[in-house]
C-alpha cells in the first residue's frame, strides 16, 4: 500500500466504494469549501448555498483525485462513481445540510465551517442519524381510525 501511495500521491479514492464519512469529509473539505469562495452567507439559513451539479462534481474527482488522473483505456473503471457522489449529496438532505434541486442531478449545498475535525463531525452527524432512525423504528405504529 506504501508504494502505491508513493506513485500516486494525488489519488483518494479506488474503484470500491469509500465510507460516507471520508466521501463527506473529502466533498466538504475539498470541493464545497473552495466553491464557497465568494458565495455570500445566508443569514437565514446560517450557511453559505452553493449550487451543485451532481456529474460535473463527479468528473471533477474522478481527474483531480480518481480514475481520469491515472491511464486508462476504454476497459478502465471510472471512479469515483456518480452513484457514490449523488449518494452522499442525499445523505447531506438527510442531513440538513443540502437541499434537492429540481432535476436529480442538482442540490444547493448548506455549506458551513466546521470547528471540529470535519471526519468526526460527519461519523457524529451519521452516527446520531442513525440511532433517531433505529429509535423511531422501535416505536409501535399508532393504531388506524376506524373506517365507517
Amino acid at each position: 500500500m506504501g508504494k502505491v501511495v508513493r506513485t500516486f500521491p494525488s489519488i483518494k479514492f479506488c474503484d470500491a466504494r469509500p465510507p460516507m464519512p471520508f466521501l463527506l469529509k473529502e466533498l466538504w473539505t475539498d470541493v464545497f469549501h473552495t466553491m464557497s469562495v465568494g458565495v455570500r452567507f445566508d443569514p437565514q439559513r446560517q450557511a453559505q448555498p452553493i449550487p451543485i451539479n451532481v456529474r460535473q462534481i463527479t468528473l471533477e474527482l474522478q481527474l483531480a483525485y480518481g480514475s481520469q488522473a491515472l491511464e486508462h483505456d476504454e476497459r478502465s473503471a471510472e471512479f469515483p462513481k456518480y452513484s457514490w457522489i449523488r449518494d452522499a449529496l442525499e445523505a447531506l438532505v438527510t442531513l440538513k445540510l443540502a437541499i434537492p434541486g429540481a432535476d436529480p442531478d442538482s442540490y444547493t449545498v448548506l455549506f458551513r465551517r466546521f470547528r471540529e475535525d470535519v471526519l468526526i463531525k460527519f461519523i457524529e452527524l451519521l452516527s446520531a442519524h442513525r440511532k433517531q432512525r433505529k429509535e423511531m423504528s422501535g416505536q409501535l405504529p399508532l393504531p388506524l381510525p376506524p373506517q365507517n
